[in-house]
């Protein structure tokens, strides 16, 4: 997440500006990275203020309720004279006991059917790897 705020780091200003209220985005913050918690490498809080600062309207949810995130939606679509950002706080690997909240579930290989295995059964229900020979 922090990478990419640095690269597009020139484009919060300018949308404002130009008035682009047909402009939603969605910052899934997990506050992780590849290498470190976004703390530990380059802090982003206050990021939902970082975002009214450049004149967004910023919409605080849960990013794993889907009802939030419709409703979000829904108010994003509907604001004017500006662009909307939907601030989804999230868990990296939710709902996977093998790489929720894991730092380094970042990059997960899956080798081979134990492993598929392994992470499917985190997820609670069990199906057959895709390319299973």
């Amino acid at each position: 997440m922090a990478r990419a705020t640095r690269a597009r780091s020139g484009r919060p200003p300018c949308s404002p500006h130009h008035k682009l209220d047909n402009l939603v985005a969605i910052t899934d913050c997990n506050k992780m990275q590849i290498d470190g918690t976004t703390k530990e490498i380059l802090s982003l809080e206050p990021l939902a203020d970082k975002w009214r600062a450049f004149n967004w309207e910023v919409f605080e949810i849960d990013g794993h309720d889907w009802n939030q995130l419709h409703t979000a939606l829904q108010q994003a679509i509907a604001v004017t004279g500006k662009p909307a950002m939907i601030v989804a706080h999230t868990f990296k690997g939710k709902g996977n006991a093998a790489v929720e909240n894991r730092v380094d579930s970042h990059h997960v290989g899956v080798p081979d059917q134990a492993a598929y295995d392994k992470f499917i059964a985190g997820l609670g229900y069990s199906c057959p790897l895709p390319y299973a020979k």
